[in-house]
């Protein structure tokens, strides 16, 4: 009886380990799959275009004539990891196929240069859908980024050039050349592709710390973490989907949105909102056409940068560049001095008024004030908000109570002024009444947006505006992925 009781008991806890990794397995490839999906889904294609070129493909045959795949010059077979995933990707809808198809297209145009006469690089064009599904903003905590997922040692070593503010891993061309001979250096390295590709995913070091003792490559990939064991596996299975699909760069065929545009170069620090307001350009259109850019900044002081401008913007930019150098420099580019003792004793200081025509409002600091906003707000100078204050440099602190002077009867003091009463009062603001109001829009936050910024895109509305039309007190609670209403009267 006991030892029927001990073999059931080994029994389950097998069956129980083969249900585990099953199970792991259907949630790595159903994660892997609903990412590519959704990347597919984000990429600025035309969907007649897309079904067109996939009119005449079959997509209902699943093929098992062959259980080998060629990478390079060396020969790989399948196993049940890789079948799994090459039957969820038979099992695709079939828009989805089509834009996954269209969306290689669309990379080899960009690839092409680099793969087509090397065999030793045969089919190894596919990766960025296994390391970035796609997703050409790709990030993760490797410092890994872009299509083709690089890191930033590795593309810097490759020749690719990154700051804080601009990164080559952007343009596919330049991340594909340095991918490609990061790989030829790894296969050469490591003796095999399938080594090879584990290396670009996990780096050199983890899987030669992961090779200790053993000879064998499945036994390798059991020593990485579980988020990239099956990644080659993976792979396999998508170079044999493609590989039985005709892949065609069709006449048609249009890679990203097209702009006639004029090329400048900046050496120094610039903000787009600078070049978009001074120009009067439109600021989507104006990243869209640079798209190297991390984030709204350009600087030029340590390297040269280059930017695309809308075709016939040129001669405006140069005639115009040290005004556009110097346009709201103080909201976009505040100086940061050491705090002096000063700036934080001012509790006995007494405002002085600029005139008898005058009248005094305060203005309590919010944390991400700094004193170029604040007087663009108030229609005044930083150094007026400097002078009235007894503040040195532009460090001002939350909490802080500034006085701030304006003329007599001015609306922005009236609207001032109430904000202080109702301020002072401890009874919260009646809530907001739509009627009499229509909805404009939702908007949702983005990484960098404030009340200020935001009400910069209403010509209707203020800051105070757009946090009473959805019962927000404390400017500082707004949340990344946060709905905001937008209204304007009727």
């Amino acid at each position: 009886m006991r030892k029927f009781l001990f073999t059931y008991i080994i029994f389950c806890l097998f069956a129980l380990f083969v249900y585990n990794n099953a199970f792991s397995q259907y949630a790595n490839n159903r994660k892997f799959i609903s990412s590519l999906k959704t990347n597919l889904n984000l990429l600025n294609y035309d969907e007649s275009d897309v079904l067109e070129y996939c009119a005449d493909i079959n997509f209902s045959k699943l093929s098992t004539e062959s259980e080998f795949v060629n990478l390079g010059n060396e020969v790989y077979s399948l196993n049940n990891i890789a079948y799994n995933l090459y039957s969820d990707l038979q099992n695709l809808d079939h828009k989805t196929k089509c834009f996954l198809l269209y969306a290689m297209a669309d990379l080899k145009t960009k690839t092409n240069f680099l793969y087509k006469d090397s065999e030793y690089l045969k089919n190894l064009d596919y990766l960025p859908i296994l390391v970035s599904a796609l997703d050409k903003h790709f990030v993760n905590s490797t410092t890994a980024y872009g299509l083709w997922a690089l890191q930033f040692m590795p593309a810097l070593r490759y020749g690719l050039s990154i700051d804080t503010c601009y990164d080559q891993r952007l343009e596919p061309q330049l991340s594909s050349q340095a991918a490609g001979k990061y790989l030829m250096d790894l296969q050469k390295s490591f003796g095999s592709w399938d080594y090879a590709i584990m290396a670009y995913v996990c780096g050199p070091t983890v899987v030669r710390k992961a090779m200790k003792n053993t000879n064998s490559f499945d036994e390798t990939v059991n020593n990485l973490e579980a988020n990239y064991k099956n990644y080659f596996y993976y792979y396999l299975a998508i170079v044999k989907w493609f590989s039985e699909k005709e892949i065609i760069n069709p006449s048609f065929f249009v890679s990203e949105k097209f702009y006639d545009k004029d090329t400048v170069f900046v050496k120094d620090r610039l903000h787009f909102e600078q070049i978009s307001e001074y120009l009067q350009l439109n600021l989507k259109e104006l990243k869209e056409m640079n798209p190297l850019f991390v984030g709204n900044i350009i600087d030029g002081r340590n390297s040269e940068k280059e930017i695309y401008l809308p075709y016939g913007y040129k001669d405006r930019f140069i005639a115009n560049k040290d005004s556009i150098i110097a346009f709201k420099d103080s909201i976009y580019f505040p100086v940061f001095q050491m705090p002096n003792v000063s700036d934080r004793s001012n509790a006995n200081y007494v405002s002085i008024s600029p005139g008898k025509d005058y009248e005094e409002i305060k203005h309590t600091i919010q944390t991400g004030d700094n004193l170029g906003s604040i007087a663009q707000k108030y229609g005044v100078r930083v150094s007026d908000l400097q002078d009235w204050n007894n503040i040195r440099g532009t460090n001002i602190y939350a909490g802080k109570v500034l006085s701030i002077w304006v003329k007599k009867g001015s609306a922005l003091a009236s609207n001032a002024n109430s904000n202080k009463n109702d301020n002072n009062k401890a009874t919260k603001p009646k809530p907001f009444n739509a009627a009499g109001y229509e909805l404009v829009e939702t908007i949702t936050i983005a990484k960098g947006d404030s009340f200020y910024k935001i009400s910069k895109n209403y010509s209707w509305a203020s800051a105070e505006d757009i946090m009473y039309w959805n019962g927000i007190e404390d400017a500082s609670k707004l949340q990344i992925g946060q709905k905001l209403k937008i209204y304007k009267k009727k």
